[in-house]
C-alpha cells in the first residue's frame, strides 16, 4: 500500500516538473533580451523618459550610481532622485551632484504622511514632478550600460507597449546568498509566468522594482502609486494596475545591461526579505502555509526520496531530479548566479524555505514590519489587500496626502 502511494505520490510530482519543465522552456525563448535588441527604432525626437529613484541612507552608494545615470547614451532624458528622510549625507551629496548637472533634480522628502510607505510615498511624489511620456522607476544600486535606456524604450515603442519590465542580471557574492537567488528566481518565474504577461486576456502579470519603464499617461491613468500605497511588492503590484486596466505590458531579461547587487550578503537578503515575504501571499498564513509545502514537495521531497524508495518510483524520482537540477541551472544562468551551482538545488529550496518561512514568522510575531524607520503594524498592511481608493481616507482614519504640493514643499 505505501510503495503505490509512494509511487503514485512520484508520478503527480514529475508530471508537475514537466509541466513547469515545458512552460519555462518553450515560453522562457520568447523573452527579449535587452542587450540583443535594437536601438535604431527610434524616431526623432525620442519620447522624453523621467528616470524615478527613491534613496534614503546610501551616502556610501549614491554618487557613482548618479553617474550610472547621467552616463546614459539617451537624448531626451531627466533624472529625479527623491531624498527619502535621508539621515546621513545623502541629501548633501545629492545637492552637490545637481549643481553639476542639468539633468538631475533632486526632491527632499523631510516628514512621511501617515498611510504611506516611506519608498512609495518618494516614487509617487518622484513621478508627480516628472515631465517624461515615459517613467522610469528604478533603485539607486541599479546599473545601466549607456544603450540600455535606449534599447527598452525603443522595444516598448516598437512593440506599442505601455509597461516594459527588465529583469536584471544579479551580482552576489558567496555561495549561499548565489544559490539562495537563483532559486528564487525560479520560484519567482513558476508563481508569475512573466511570459504570459504580455498576453491581454490572461491574468499574469509583471513588474520589476530594478526597472520598471511604464508610460506616464498609463500610470496617471490607474492613480500611480495611491491605489498600493500601503503594499511592500508595489513593483510586482504596479503591474497588476496597469494589466488589469488594459494596458498592454512586457518582459525583457536585462543581462549585462541592467545589473544590482541585490543584497551584500545572506543575513542582509534575510532581514530586507522581512518586508515583503508575507505579502506576495496578501498576508494569508494559509495561502503561505500551502506555498511551503508546494516547494517542500517540489524541491526538497524528491531529493531525499532517492535514498528511500526503489523500483520504478526510485527511476520517476531520479528523473524528476534531473528536471529540477536542469531547470534550476536555467534560472541560475539568468539571474547571474552561476550555472555550477545547480547540483546544490535541494539546498537552496531549503534556504528559500528557511528565508520566506523566518520572515512571515517574523511579521506575525512582530504583528506588522518595520520599514525605513517607519513601523507598520499587519492591520495596517491588510488594508492593502486590495487596491485603495484613489484619494480616499485609509483604514486608519487618516487623510491621504496632496502629492502636487508635497513635491513643491521638498524642492
Amino acid at each position: 500500500m505505501l510503495e503505490t502511494f509512494l509511487l503514485i505520490h512520484a508520478i503527480i510530482v514529475l508530471a508537475l516538473w514537466l509541466v513547469s519543465a515545458a512552460e519555462m522552456i518553450v515560453n522562457g525563448r520568447s523573452i527579449p533580451r535587452l542587450p540583443e535588441l535594437s536601438v535604431t527604432g527610434l524616431a526623432e525626437p525620442m519620447p522624453m523618459v523621467s528616470v524615478i529613484v527613491a534613496a534614503r541612507n546610501e551616502e556610501a552608494t549614491i554618487a557613482p550610481a548618479l553617474q550610472a545615470l547621467l552616463s546614459l547614451d539617451y537624448n531626451a532624458l531627466e533624472i529625479v532622485v527623491v531624498n527619502d528622510r535621508s539621515t546621513d549625507r545623502t541629501g548633501f551629496i545629492l545637492d552637490e551632484e545637481a549643481r553639476k548637472s542639468e539633468r538631475l533634480r533632486v526632491i527632499h522628502v523631510e516628514v512621511l504622511p501617515a498611510g504611506w510607505l516611506g519608498k512609495n510615498h518618494a516614487l509617487a511624489v518622484g513621478a508627480a514632478r516628472a515631465r517624461g511620456e515615459w517613467i522610469l522607476f528604478t533603485d539607486a544600486d541599479v546599473h545601466l550600460k549607456p544603450l540600455a535606456l535606449d534599447r527598452a524604450v525603443g522595444y516598448a515603442v516598437e512593440q506599442g507597449l505601455d509597461h516594459l519590465a527588465v529583469a536584471p542580471r544579479l551580482e552576489m557574492n558567496g555561495f549561499l546568498l548565489n544559490l539562495f537567488s537563483g532559486a528564487f528566481a525560479l520560484l519567482f518565474a513558476q508563481v508569475t509566468r512573466p511570459w504570459l504577461a504580455r498576453k491581454p486576456g490572461s491574468r499574469f502579470h509583471i513588474g520589476i522594482g530594478a526597472f520598471n519603464l511604464i508610460r506616464a499617461k498609463a500610470y496617471r491613468s490607474v492613480g500611480g502609486h495611491e491605489p498600493i500605497r500601503l503594499r511592500p511588492d508595489d513593483d510586482l503590484r504596479l503591474g497588476r494596475l496597469v494589466k488589469e486596466a488594459g494596458f498592454r505590458q512586457d518582459l525583457a531579461f536585462g543581462d549585462d545591461d541592467v545589473v544590482v547587487e541585490w543584497y551584500p550578503t545572506i543575513g542582509e537578503a534575510m532581514r530586507g526579505l522581512e518586508k515583503n515575504s508575507f505579502s506576495a501571499v496578501n498576508y494569508s498564513l494559509p495561502a503561505a502555509l500551502l506555498a511551503g509545502s508546494m516547494v517542500a514537495m517540489l524541491g526538497v521531497y524528491p531529493f531525499i526520496a532517492l535514498f528511500f524508495t526503489s523500483g520504478p518510483t526510485l527511476t520517476i524520482t531520479a528523473i524528476t531530479c534531473a528536471f529540477a537540477v536542469l531547470l534550476f541551472a536555467g534560472s541560475t544562468r539568468t539571474s547571474g548566479s552561476g550555472i555550477l551551482l545547480a547540483p546544490a538545488f535541494p539546498l537552496a529550496a531549503l534556504l528559500v524555505l528557511f528565508i520566506v518561512g523566518r520572515a512571515t514568522a517574523m511579521t506575525l510575531l512582530n504583528d506588522g514590519i518595520s520599514w525605513r524607520a517607519t513601523r507598520y503594524t499587519l492591520e495596517e498592511l491588510k488594508t492593502n489587500r486590495r487596491f485603495l481608493p484613489v484619494g480616499a481616507v485609509n483604514g486608519a482614519g487618516r487623510e491621504q496626502p496632496d502629492l502636487s504640493s508635497e513635491w513643491r514643499r521638498g524642492s
